[in-house]
């Protein structure tokens, strides 16, 4: 196996920067670079040289022999200074070192799988928590990580097994007077297991909303002011604003972190009657938008939303032109960019409604790959007990427990790591 190094800080200018190894080689390049190897898991401070012996930086040094390391191999790191030319005066002496190469993206949590230092569910949760944007996605992030769907669907999997022995039980001894077996309990339990795993799936929906972030659509009329509403949550010139009605043609998002929930905030082109083309098809997609956000938000000043328009929350725009004049009676709130109050009112709102949508318990199913796993187990334990014969019967419930044991990567294809382990960034 060939030896992998990568910077694992971020890309660019740092006051420090991270270049991970792992492989066979790893002890090698260390001394070769470093001059000598460090005490295990210390960091040590060495002058880095290239093979012509010049200097490449000095940095700190850090060792983790096999099997003690992230990936399970030979580990080191490099903590250089942050500079571009010294991390690429790195690269080019590691790469001078036989089977030293360039990692892909996640081939170090790759490998950390493959040498059963950790699991797929505890890695999804570790790109989970490098993707996490706000507090609640690294909080589900961490949770994940914890163990906590691992140890329910090893429950799930426990229950599975006492099942087939059952129906294995069945299957072998059934002309055996001294054995007795409950095939009719083996269905029930089967069927109340399937009925577990069901209420687990309905956590995977908002699991994924978490991590896409709960939608927020500003649908209304010409020169309501959603594009003035969305710059001034977005705190910058998001969208093009003027008096020309139709001037937004296309949607427009931003992403925000309203106490640590991430919330997406669409503006979309103004609704109304027209035969230009190209703003027909903006309204067209404000209509769309409208019907895949998670709340649709009706702005506008005077005019209630039409009837096939569902408006979670109606809000009357512009109230700073009106003085004390009170709400129209189709509205349910008022907002003006001029008065931060209002403002502040509108995002506590849209804040309890997207954590009320999706407030999460501490076990999840977190992605679609492990709700499409957990679903075909769902899918075999209910053909189980809707089948008379035994051996159908003890099948199906294998089959169901085959299904989890790739939710954890116990068994899992090639193709099914390289799709989980594309989502890694390089040097992790």
């Amino acid at each position: 196996m060939s030896t992998i190094f990568a910077l694992s800080s971020g890309a660019g200018r740092a006051g420090v920067a991270v270049v991970r190894v792992s492989g066979p080689e790893t002890e090698r390049a260390v001394r070769r670079i470093a001059g000598d190897l460090p005490t295990p898991r210390r960091a040590s401070l060495r002058r880095l040289r290239d093979r012509a012996g010049a200097t490449i930086d000095h940095a700190f040094v850090l060792w983790f022999p096999a099997p003690g390391s992230f990936t399970g191999e030979d580990c080191a790191e490099f903590h250089t200074h942050g500079s571009r030319s010294v991390v690429a005066a790195l690269f080019d002496a590691l790469a001078e070192e036989g089977e030293c190469r360039p990692a892909a993206p996640g081939e170090f949590a790759r490998r950390a799988f493959v040498n059963g230092r950790a699991d797929l569910i505890e890695l999804e949760s570790v790109a989970d928590l490098i993707a996490a944007e706000t507090q609640a996605q690294r909080r589900m992030a961490l949770r994940q990580g914890e163990g906590g769907l691992r140890r329910l669907v090893e429950d799930w999997t426990q229950r599975l097994s006492l099942i087939l022995a059952e129906a294995e039980a069945d299957l072998d001894f059934s002309d055996e007077d001294d054995v007795v077996v409950d095939l009719a309990s083996a269905r029930g339990a089967a069927k109340a297991l399937a009925a577990d795993m069901r209420r687990g799936l309905a956590e995977a929906a908002r699991a994924e909303a978490m991590r896409e972030g709960y939608w927020v659509a500003l649908v209304g009329p010409p020169n309501a002011g959603k594009s003035s509403l969305l710059n001034r949550l977005a705190g910058h010139e998001a969208a093009i604003v003027s008096d020309i009605p139709g001037t937004t043609r296309d949607t427009i998002e931003i992403k925000l972190d309203i106490d640590g929930t991430p919330v997406r905030v669409i503006d979309t082109a103004g609704l109304r009657d027209t035969q230009e083309p190209v703003e027909r098809m903006g309204v067209e997609r404000a209509r769309a938008a409208a019907r895949r956000a998670d709340l649709t938000i009706w702005l506008a000043l005077d005019a209630p939303p039409p009837d096939e328009l569902e408006a979670g929350w109606r809000v009357a725009s512009q109230r700073d032109r009106f003085g004390n004049v009170p709400l129209p009676t189709w509205a349910q709130a008022g907002v003006s960019i001029h008065a931060p109050e209002t403002i502040d009112a509108l995002l506590r709102e849209i804040g309890r409604r997207a954590g009320a949508a999706l407030h999460l318990d501490a076990t999840l199913i977190a992605n679609d790959r492990q709700r499409r796993l957990i679903d075909s187990a769902i899918l075999h334990c209910e053909s189980a007990c809707a089948h008379r014969d035994h051996e159908v019967f003890a099948e199906d419930i294998r089959q169901a427990r085959f299904e989890l044991a790739r939710v954890t990567g116990l068994v899992a294809a090639t193709d099914v790591l390289d799709f989980v382990f594309a989502r890694f960034c390089i040097g992790k």
